[in-house]
């Protein structure tokens, strides 16, 4: 099986978060059987993913969106890693908070 994190970047941008919020709910074995429905709809589709010029075009609007050093960060709401609650950035603004984005399979 394909790497997550690669078959999540062969999706068009707007459908990233939607695959990790849904994966967050799903036990590993419904995690691999998702994915493996994703790869293969990818596989399925013509050209295999996003074209060339729409990479380019999601390079740029995320370079306009990302926030620069200092800046303060977006509000966004995660699920917690048991899936029993959520979370959002702005409850714990003015305190230290440290963010590790990354693949715990």
């Amino acid at each position: 099986m394909a790497n997550v994190d690669d078959l999540i970047n062969s999706l068009p941008t707007e459908y990233h978060i939607l695959v990790y919020e849904k994966m967050q709910a799903m036990s590993g074995a419904e995690q691999e059987s998702f994915l493996e429905e994703v790869s293969a709809a990818i596989a399925s589709y013509p050209g295999g993913g996003p074209t060339p010029k729409a990479r380019f075009k999601e390079d740029v609007l995320r370079d306009e969106t990302t926030p620069n050093v200092g800046e303060m960060a977006p509000d966004f709401e995660l699920a917690t890693l048991d899936g029993d609650a959520r979370v959002r950035l702005s409850a714990h603004r003015g305190k230290p908070v440290g963010l590790i984005f990354g693949s715990y399979t």
